[in-house]
C-alpha cells in the first residue's frame, strides 16, 4: 500500500522510472496515470503485460503521439478506445 500511494503521488520522474518495473501491476498502472511520468516511461509501459496499464498509458497526457498511434492497434478494445480518445483531445487543441 506505501509503495501504491508514493506512485500517486510522486514527481520526481526519476523514482517514477524505477517504480514503473515493480511486480505490482496496480503500483505501475498508478505510474501510468502520474502526470510527472516521462513520455520514454510511458512508452515503455506501453508495451506492459497487464492491459489496465496500457489503457492508463493511453489517458495520460505525457504519452507521446506514437505511442498512442500504436496503443490504437492494441489487441484490447479498452486501450483502443483511451488511445483514440487521447488522440482526438490532442487533435482539437
Amino acid at each position: 500500500i506505501v509503495r501504491l500511494k508514493i506512485a500517486e503521488v510522486i514527481t520526481d520522474g526519476d523514482v517514477l522510472d524505477i517504480l514503473s518495473n515493480d511486480t505490482n501491476s496496480s503500483i505501475v498502472a498508478s505510474i501510468a496515470l502520474n502526470p510527472h511520468t516521462s513520455s520514454t516511461t510511458l512508452s515503455k509501459l506501453s508495451n506492459h503485460d497487464v492491459w489496465f496499464v496500457r489503457r492508463n498509458v493511453a489517458t495520460n497526457l505525457n504519452t507521446p503521439i506514437s505511442t498512442l498511434s500504436v496503443l490504437v492497434k492494441d489487441n484490447n478494445e479498452q486501450v483502443r478506445i483511451a488511445a483514440k480518445e487521447s488522440l482526438k483531445l490532442i487533435e482539437t487543441k
